[in-house]
């Protein structure tokens, strides 16, 4: 009955046993997972971060096109308007060309005809 009742102490520190080391393998496992989840936290906290500071240099990138479109506009206008004002400079050009043939015509029929009246005259 000895050999019994030492059997059954065998047993259950064998099962003791087992257990101790199934419940050290969950506490370890648990310890792993909460480090694991720490760390996930970390990289969605960082990633949360990076999302922002992304969306930051979108906004950024998105005024200085918006400035760039601005400038842009503002050139095209200038240009614009120096592309009319030479069109205007050249318009009176040819208005003063006109003029100016208009003026040597006059000057040349003055001319002649003071030369006629000096013929006549004379």
């Amino acid at each position: 009955s000895d050999m019994r009742i030492e059997m059954k102490l065998q047993t259950q520190n064998s099962a003791q046993n087992k257990l101790g080391t199934i419940i050290e393998r969950l506490y370890r496992e648990l310890e792993t997972y909460k480090a694991e989840n720490g760390r996930l936290k970390q990289l969605e906290i960082s990633q949360h971060g990076k999302m922002s500071e992304m969306q930051q240099t979108m906004e950024k990138q998105k005024t200085e096109m918006k400035a760039l479109q601005v400038s842009l506009q503002e050139k095209q206008m200038d240009s614009l308007m120096y592309f009319k004002f030479m069109q205007r400079m050249k318009e009176m050009q040819a208005t003063i060309n006109v003029k100016d043939q208009q003026i040597a015509q006059l000057a040349e029929n003055h001319k002649n005809s003071s030369k006629q009246l000096q013929v006549v005259g004379g």
